[in-house]
């Protein structure tokens, strides 16, 4: 059997100094883990803009909550995307006009990593001007930078809706979406994403309708945003464009 070692003996002596060298050297203290901020530093959930557009136009829009890709990171898990009722007015030449109204748009990523591979999801559900009614709901990837200050993404997302983009009385096509994302500093952030068509009758790409945007939002504080957006579409050749500047107040 096993007998205690006497104290002051060789055996006992060493034992001591390797356990003196693996407390000293071979067991560091962990690293302490980055933790988000504190709720109380995020900024509001609610949110009123107003912007003008480059055909003239002005914009309105109202937002009940909660957090978008563009908004500030502080408070918030930085890639989360939670809006809801969120009501978007267009004003041309005559009187403002509902563009769009959407009751929920959620996206959701689980960048692949090493250890685990989940797909990330989007849906949106609401009322286009020009869509009528529609649902959307698709999944796909998303991978970010090792520092976590970018993430990119691919959706395919099938959607339903009152009118189909190529009118051809078919309420079903599907659209393939690439995005990245990225935080250059705690006000500024960037959103650029591709959008491609997919003809849900024929399920072919090649009558084409592609749609290219990119958003910059700078932050001036919790409070008060700045927003510059780019778009440019283009269908069978024919391309427009359109960009805007919007100020945007969380209440």
């Amino acid at each position: 059997m096993p007998t205690a070692l006497a104290a002051g003996s060789f055996p006992a002596r060493c034992v001591y100094s390797i356990r003196t060298k693996v407390w000293s050297h071979g067991l560091a203290l962990p690293v302490p883990v980055e933790r988000p901020s504190s709720p109380r530093q995020g900024h509001p959930n609610r949110a009123i803009s107003v912007g003008v557009n480059n055909d003239g136009g002005y914009e309105l829009a109202v937002k009940a909550g909660y957090h978008d890709l563009l908004s500030p990171s502080a408070g918030y898990e930085r890639w989360s995307h939670l809006n809801f009722l969120d009501l978007h007015l267009l004003k041309d030449q005559e009187a403002f006009r509902l563009q769009s109204f959407l009751i929920a748009d959620i996206i959701s990523f689980f960048p692949l990593t090493s250890f685990e591979i989940k797909p990330s999801w989007r849906t949106v559900l609401g009322f286009d001007r020009s869509l009528g009614a529609f649902a959307q709901a698709g999944v796909g990837y998303s991978v970010r930078s090792e520092e976590n200050l970018h993430i990119g993404y691919f959706f395919f997302n099938p959607v339903v809706a009152e009118k189909n983009p190529y009118q051809n009385n078919d309420s079903f096509y599907a659209v393939l979406e690439l995005g990245v994302v990225s935080e250059w500093s705690s006000h500024i952030k960037s959103w650029i994403t591709y959008k491609d068509l997919v003809n849900g009758k024929s399920w072919s790409v090649n009558e084409n309708r592609e749609e290219v945007s990119a958003t910059v939002n700078y932050s001036l504080d919790a409070e008060n945003e700045l927003r510059a957006r780019v778009l440019r579409s283009a269908t069978t050749g024919q391309t427009a464009g359109y960009a805007s500047i919007i100020y945007q107040r969380n209440l």
